[in-house]
This record gives C-alpha cells, sequence and structure tokens, in this order.
C-alpha cells in the first residue's frame, strides 16, 4: 500500500491544485502527523494551515473510499443552509481530489485532542463534556428521519454505511480452521466471554434495536473531538468533532454511547495491572476513580437531552440503550487491542466484566455510570 503524497513533492501537489502560488515556495512547509494515514500539516506563508488526508492505493491505484465519504459529509452542510449551524461544530473542507482520494481540511490550530488534553491534565471540566454533548444533540436532532439527507448521503450505494451494523461480528465460537489466525490473547478473550451466554444475547437483543434514523459520526472518541486551547475563557466554539469518514445513517444511542464508553475508558484505563487482587479491588484502586470521571458523563448526557429533548419521546429506552451501547463500545476495544496484538490482560478483564453489567443490567448500571438515577438526569434538562 503507497500514498501518493510527502514531505518532498506536496508543494507541487497544491499549486496543480490551485492552493498556493509557485513563488510561495520557500515559505511553506509540512510535516507528517502520526495517524492511520499519512496526514500532512501544511503552513502557508499567509499563515493558514492545512491539513492535507490522503488514503494508501493499492497495485492497482485502487483506495477504500473513505474519504470520498467525508468529503460528501461536508458537501451534506453546503448543500442545505437548514444545517448551516452544524459548520462550527465540524471541520472546514476546503478540496477534495477524487482521482487520488486526497482531502483537503482547514487546520485548526486553536484547537487540541481531547484524548491528549485529558491526559495530560488529569482533570475533566464539565463544560466540555456539556459541550460535547449538546453539540452531538444538534447534529442527530437535525438529521433526524430527514429522508432527504438520508438520499443525498446515501442513495442507492450498497455501501456499509447505508447497512445496519453487526454487534456479533468477530464474537462467533472459533472453528478448528480459525485456529491458525486467532491469537493466543484472542482465544483467552473469547473462551471468557463465551462464558457468559447472557452477554451474547444482550448483544444480539442490542443489535435488534438498532434504529437507523439520523447521520452519526459512528467512531466517536476522544481522540475525535478537539478542545478549544483557551476553552475556559473563549467565545468561539469550545468543541469540534472532526474525521468523519466512518459515518453512518444510523443509531444515535450508539453515537452517544461510544462517547459514555470513552470515558468510562478513562477510569478502566487508569488502575495497576495486578493479577494478586481481585477485579473489585483493583477497580477500587483506579488512578482515576469513577467519582472523577460521572460528572463529566453526566454533562454529557444532559447536554445532549437539552439540544434533543425529543428523542425520550421517540425511544423511550434511549438511556438504557446509551448505557447498552457504552458497554458493547468497551468490548469493542478489547476486540481492537487484540487485532493489534496487545496483551489481553486483568484491564481486559475488568473491562469485559463492565461491559457486560451494562449490556446485561443497563437499568441498573445507569447510577454506576452517570452517579444519578435516570429520573434524576432528565429532571435537569426539565422532562418528567
Amino acid at each position: 500500500m503507497a500514498f501518493l503524497l510527502g514531505t518532498q513533492n506536496f508543494f507541487t501537489y497544491l499549486v496543480d491544485q490551485g492552493l498556493c502560488a509557485v513563488s510561495e515556495r520557500e515559505q511553506v512547509i509540512a510535516e507528517p502527523r502520526i495517524c492511520r494515514n499519512f496526514n500532512l500539516l501544511v503552513k502557508l506563508s499567509d499563515h493558514q494551515q492545512l491539513l492535507l488526508k490522503q488514503e494508501p492505493h493499492d497495485q492497482h491505484g485502487k483506495s477504500c473510499g473513505e474519504l470520498a465519504d467525508e468529503w460528501r459529509f461536508y458537501q451534506l452542510l453546503q448543500e442545505y443552509p437548514a444545517l448551516d449551524e452544524l459548520r462550527s461544530l465540524v471541520s472546514k473542507a476546503i478540496n477534495f481530489d477524487q482521482e487520488h482520494s486526497i482531502l483537503v481540511l482547514n487546520y485548526l490550530d486553536s484547537y487540541d485532542d481531547l484524548g491528549e488534553f485529558y491526559e495530560r491534565e488529569r482533570r475533566y471540566p464539565i463544560e466540555v463534556a456539556n459541550s460535547i454533548g449538546t453539540g452531538l444533540g444538534k447534529i442527530h436532532s437535525r438529521t433526524y428521519d430527514r429522508q432527504e439527507y438520508h438520499d443525498f448521503l446515501v442513495g442507492e450505494r450498497d455501501c456499509q454505511i447505508a447497512k445496519i451494523p453487526n454487534l456479533l461480528s468477530g464474537l462467533a465460537r472459533i472453528e478448528p480452521e480459525q485456529f491458525a489466525v486467532v491469537s493466543t490473547d484472542g482465544f483467552k478473550f473469547l473462551k471468557l466471554y463465551q462464558r457468559y451466554e447472557q452477554l451474547e444475547t444482550a448483544i444480539e437483543a442490542l443489535n435488534q434495536s438498532f434504529i437507523p434514523c439520523c447521520l452519526t459520526h459512528d467512531d466517536l472518541k476522544l481522540n475525535n473531538i478537539l478542545i478549544h486551547k483557551q476553552w475556559h475563557n473563549t467565545t468561539d466554539q469550545l468543541v469540534r468533532i472532526i474525521d468523519w469518514e466512518s459515518w453512518r445513517w444510523g443509531d444515535p444511542a450508539a453515537d452517544l454511547g461510544a462517547l459514555v464508553g470513552s470515558y468510562l475508558k478513562l477510569w478502566l484505563g487508569s488502575f495497576v495491572i495486578n493479577t494478586d487482587i481481585d477485579i473489585a479491588t483493583a477497580l477500587s484502586l483506579a488512578q482515576t476513580p469513577l467519582e472523577v470521571i460521572q460528572p463529566s458523563t453526566q454533562a454529557l448526557v444532559t447536554g445532549y437531552l437539552q439540544a434533543f429533548p425529543e428523542i425520550l419521546n421517540r425511544d423511550p429506552a434511549f438511556i438504557s440503550r446509551v448505557v447498552q451501547f457504552a458497554g458493547w463500545g468497551l468490548i469493542e476495544r478489547i476486540q481492537a487491542a487484540i487485532h493489534y496484538y496487545e496483551p489481553f490482560t486483568n484491564r481486559e478483564i475488568c473491562m469485559l466484566e463492565v461491559a457486560k453489567t451494562l449490556l446485561c443490567n443497563p437499568e441498573s448500571s445507569i447510577p454506576i455510570v452517570f452517579g444519578v438515577s435516570e429520573s434524576t438526569l432528565t429532571h435537569y434538562v426539565g422532562i418528567a
């Protein structure tokens, strides 16, 4: 797999695309950004900064087409004036080169990666989580049940973004022919997972409840959210949601649940791995206690409900399903770690135990996740 642009040839490309002039050659610089794809941060002579996102190409010159999907998302916001207010919640797309699968975005230099912010600062301002929930609630509510938006985005395409996901993917029982491709840690995970018949039943039921009804991000995690560097003293948009290449016409509870799960990972990832102590003790010794995270999960959901209160009338089980999708997100994180050959340790065992509780007992898990009851959550936003 090969990338077309590097630090040696990016300038010629920008000139060809009309994004800068030949005379600016000495003032324009580029640096690689570490991520899944080989992105380039370009600093222009007028102090503007661009992010060049590109996909790898196979031996036939083909790419997977994710950036074309992301460009379609930005086109939606441009096409429909009713969605104008959503533009401040995301990046600004400048150009898309369909032939070479290169997307050019305005780089948001005044923002930081939220995951890195939390890791560095070790504090979790509730106004940040509330702003995230409010923004996500606006995106979901403005596109909810809008067939014209669905048709613009999806049309007749037979693609992943137009299909209901299979939440049980990768969780099937191992057949003999798979022994050579499943890692030792993968076996450890599946062996433990398959002890809990009720867990598989809960995931299957959640999959069947999936309601494709609005535009969803479908890859929401803390590293796909930006926080303003002057978050405590700015009139600009406080947070922005980025990297929309995986969007789908999906279920809003899945998006919000993924974010709740990301906050829970801050807690679950902060305890010391020790096989000599039981899981309950390990969780209680976390360096980032659950009580520190709960105000943010609470603010996240109340911000969302303030922006989209109608969702509770349309889906009375919404909060419970958010909790279940948070549990599913934890299992998905374990699967991803195993895929990249990370060890299946006590931390992942704890994560699976928490995921099982959230998926199988969502109603009783609500106070654990948010620190308050469901009625208190809805009371905060004036919903009986």
